[in-house]
């Protein structure tokens, strides 16, 4: 979307209490479209959207993308800040706009509460203020507290969960949760932003084998070794990887193979080697082995492309530079809150990243 055909129109509202908000809502809306019939703002409906940040998170390019997201997806976004503290919950309201094709305004909500006691208010005021008959997605920005009663009451009352494994503290330990949670709530659609993020490794790592001469070498693999940086979330985002692959692949994580990770695959075993580098590049390096064969894709950033090299027995090696960019959190959610359906293949590769990580596959995650 052009940002130049944005507009966010903001009320007035720094200090609403939970009971005024649909009134002002109703107030906005009654000052924006007047009484003319052809009047150029049209109230929108599509979603939703529930965010959650914990006040130490809530920093200004988060509620820009926020902003970013509720034009391009207008609905109600309700966003909800908890502080460490006692404070009661405020609210300020909001309608947000873009210019549709035939010139009309299509606009949907923005509401942002601040709550203290450590948010405890937020689902029944997050639930008296959802829009009925449209999907309802839950964004909890941080570490989601899977066990915790709050979180079980948002969970309920959604369609699709979103976390994002680059903002936790323990992204290693939150991973095996996250699986948990996906087994217990196994009517609840989850995704991991960072998994969303990978798509553009997936394709290019997928595409090597549309060369024809690879393709036999798919299921010839042997080795694997991703290279990863930005600490913790780098490792979970190559343990995601490994699980995409194996899943994908049919291989079979062996728990007793000693510190190597192998999979027994259909001809034979496949053994995985993660190694941690410097920089904030989550992922750097994959590189495929297989009969005679290897399969590299490097991370350039600073010519903003992927390196692609395909060696191959008796054939010339194929190389190719692919533009390759990171997505902005906007572009990552936009391409989420078009989803509202279970992922299979996140899923599949979560349980076995978590498995890889010492916990064992949930039946229900296979499901």
């Amino acid at each position: 979307m052009n940002q130049a055909n944005v507009t966010l129109t903001q009320a007035d509202t720094s200090s609403v209490p939970p009971g005024e908000i649909s009134r002002v809502l109703e107030t906005l809306w009654r000052d924006s479209v007047g009484e003319d019939a052809e009047a150029s703002v049209i109230q929108v409906r599509t979603l939703n959207l529930l965010v959650i940040i914990p006040q130490a998170l809530a920093h200004a390019g988060l509620f820009r993308a926020i902003d970013a997201i509720a034009v391009q997806h207008p609905g109600r976004i309700i966003t909800m800040v908890v502080a460490p503290d006692a404070q009661p919950p405020r609210a300020q309201v909001a309608i947000a706009c873009r210019f549709g094709d035939d010139g009309k305004h299509l606009c949907g909500e923005q509401v942002t509460i601040t709550c203290g006691d450590g948010g405890a208010p937020l689902p029944s005021i997050a639930a008296s203020l959802q829009l009925a008959g449209v999907p309802t997605f839950l964004w909890w920005v941080g570490d989601p507290p899977f066990a915790s009663e709050i979180f079980h009451s948002f969970v309920d009352t959604v369609d699709r969960v979103l976390v994002d494994s680059r903002t936790w503290h323990e992204p290693l330990v939150e991973l095996i949760s996250l699986a948990g949670a996906v087994a217990q709530h196994s009517y609840i659609a989850f995704t991991d932003l960072q998994w969303t993020a990978l798509t553009p490794w997936r394709r290019q790592t997928a595409q090597c084998f549309d060369v024809p001469a690879a393709q036999p070498y798919l299921a010839r693999l042997s080795e694997v070794h991703i290279t990863y940086g930005a600490g913790e979330a780098g490792h979970v985002a190559a343990l995601l990887l490994i699980g995409w692959l194996a899943s994908c692949l049919g291989w079979h994580y062996r728990a007793d193979a000693g510190p190597a990770r192998t999979f027994n695959a259909s001809v034979g075993t496949v053994t995985v080697h993660l190694s941690a580098a410097t920089g904030d590049r989550v992922i750097q390096r994959i590189t495929l082995h297989g009969e005679g064969a290897t399969f590299t894709l490097v991370d350039q950033p600073d010519t903003g492309c992927l390196r692609t090299e395909i060696t191959l027995p008796d054939t010339a090696d194929i190389n190719r530079i692919t533009r390759f960019t990171t997505q902005p959190l906007e572009q990552s959610m936009s391409a989420e809150l078009n989803m509202i359906d279970r992922d299979p293949m996140f899923e599949a590769a979560l349980s076995v990243a978590a498995e890889l990580t010492g916990h064992k596959r949930s039946p229900q995650l296979e499901a």
